[in-house]
């Protein structure tokens, strides 16, 4: 299971905009939410998201399941370019990157059989592994090939996000919600 709603229900004063929505979401699930303007469909989902209250019913996510959004603003940052977007999603992940490189530079100057050499190793084949585990060596691999399936191989990876047109933003922030992997989309 990855999203359980029932009987959900929002209002906006005496408005009531939706009520006694159920819906399930499993894994491979593919579905659309149609209807007429106001009817509450981005309401919906902005509660999906955690964005945003509702007022009745319930929502259980599965465990550990992410959700990825696709906001109309784009929520990309405009003093940011097209690489540096795609590289927010591994923040973590390039950090510990970096820790890796000032651990490799502190090591290089110590004795190899010294205390202090032994507690560096042990800390740089802890970070290693979390590195490794999150997948740090493909990075620029899983963006190229983000980037290139979403139209974006002719671009400078330095062009500012804020002289892309409306519909590259959205294409680039649909890049970035790929990247992130998430198991509702």
């Amino acid at each position: 299971m990855v999203l359980t709603v029932e009987e959900l229900g929002k209002s906006y004063g005496e408005k009531v905009l939706f009520s006694h929505v159920n819906l399930n979401v499993n894994e491979g699930d593919k579905i659309g939410i149609v209807g007429v303007n106001g009817t509450g469909k981005s309401t919906l989902l902005n509660i999906i998201a955690g964005d945003m209250d509702y007022d009745s019913g319930t929502l259980a996510r599965g465990t550990g399941k992410r959700i990825g959004f696709l906001r109309q603003d784009s929520g990309l940052a405009l003093g940011g370019t097209i690489i540096s977007e795609m590289r927010s999603v591994f923040a973590s992940v390039l950090k510990s990157e970096e820790r890796l490189r000032s651990l490799e530079h502190d090591m290089a100057s110590l004795e190899h059989g010294s205390a202090k050499y032994a507690s560096l190793f042990a800390e740089y084949e802890h970070e290693k592994n979390r590195f490794e585990a999150a997948d740090g060596y493909n990075i620029n691999v899983k963006i190229n090939t983000v980037l290139t399936g979403m139209g974006f191989s002719s671009f400078d990876p330095e062009t500012p996000v804020e002289r892309l047109s409306g519909g590259e933003r959205t294409r680039l922030a649909l890049a970035k919600l790929l990247l992130e992997d998430p198991d509702l989309l």
